[in-house]
């Protein structure tokens, strides 16, 4: 299943918004980019708890775990 942040997922969220436990949201700072500020120190955030899964998401994980229990 793709993070809630891949362009190419069915749904696409702000990296690190939300408290979906496919975010990077519970990181003080952002994996992919890191920002700095004017005195190139860098720039971290208060972490977002994960807790949730969307019903979209369910379904693709609920339909995996069918087919491979199913074989």
């Amino acid at each position: 299943m793709p993070h809630s942040f891949y362009s190419k997922a069915k749904f696409t969220y702000k990296a690190m918004q939300t408290d979906n436990v496919m975010d990077y949201s519970h990181r003080i700072q952002d994996p992919v980019e890191t920002q700095k500020d004017a005195d190139g120190n860098i720039i971290t955030r208060t972490p977002i708890d994960r807790f949730t899964i969307w019903q979209w998401q369910w379904q693709i994980v609920n339909d995996r775990v069918k087919n491979d229990f199913q074989q």
